[in-house]
């Protein structure tokens, strides 16, 4: 038994010229359920900040994660379509975010507002990283809805056919969801913790980075690009490399530390 899928107009409303996507909604919804979770957060951590000072850390690690999500995408997924369509790089309503990217970006905005503010940039990323998966389990949605993001022919039982696809294939959207709606479980069981500070952002970087690593091998590889080096798509080699910096980073911290001691 297999399952077809059929994907919805990727416009939900008109509104004269104004078009709204589902892509952009499902961010939407995602980036307003942080705002208003992390509050809860702060109190449960015993953090001190005001709500202009989370407004504007929220608004900048956003506006910056958007821009490094779509520039990431740009640059290492699709160059030479943009190259001979420039103006199409704004268009992320058409759908076409990297979330490598959306980090490195995210991280830049947030430590330039934790360094405005001299607010501990480890302590409240600790807070941070507790519900910073649920706008990309809901994003995945969006990149269900649109079709987009299918997985690699398969047999399972559950396989869907995707119109934009041949064959029966894995719905690695879902399976993306199911990761991410993982790591927010997990984090969200640590939120009480008094460990250093900086081991949650550790710990959320490495679930997020393994677990991709391990959705990639049953997702479809970028047809531009295919799979490369050890048969590995171009998303787990960035996975690889940033688990190995990622790792790198942290145990320095950890030497450092215990060097201060």
């Amino acid at each position: 038994m297999n399952f077809s899928f059929t994907p919805f107009d990727p416009v939900f409303l008109t509104i004269g010229p104004l078009e709204l996507h589902y892509y952009g909604l499902m961010y939407a919804i995602g980036i307003m359920f942080c705002y208003s979770f992390l509050p809860k957060i702060y109190k449960i951590r015993n953090i001190k900040i005001t709500e202009q000072q989370h407004e504007n850390i929220v608004f900048m690690s956003v506006l910056l994660g958007l821009i490094g999500g779509r520039l990431f995408y740009v640059f290492f997924y699709y160059p030479e379509f943009f190259l001979l369509h420039p103006e199409k790089i704004i268009a992320v309503w058409d759908g076409g975010m990297a979330s490598h990217g959306g980090f490195l970006g995210g991280i830049l905005g947030f430590f330039i507002m934790t360094k405005k503010y001299k607010i501990p940039f480890l302590k409240l990323g600790d807070a941070m990283v507790i519900p910073l998966a649920i706008p990309f389990m809901i994003g995945r949605l969006g990149n269900f809805i649109n079709g987009e993001l299918y997985g690699r022919i398969t047999d399972v039982a559950w396989c869907m056919d995707f119109d934009r696809a041949e064959g029966c294939r894995h719905p690695a959207q879902i399976y993306a969801m199911g990761k991410n709606a993982t790591i927010f479980a997990i984090l969200y069981s640590l939120r009480n913790t008094k460990w250093p500070d900086g081991t949650l952002v550790y710990i959320f970087f490495s679930l997020y980075l393994s677990f991709r690593f391990i959705v990639e091998f049953f997702r479809e590889p970028d047809q531009q690009i295919g799979l490369l080096l050890g048969d590995l798509s171009q998303g787990q080699w960035i996975s690889f490399i940033l688990l190995i910096v990622l790792n790198t980073i942290f145990f320095l911290l950890m030497i450092h530390k215990n060097y201060k001691k």
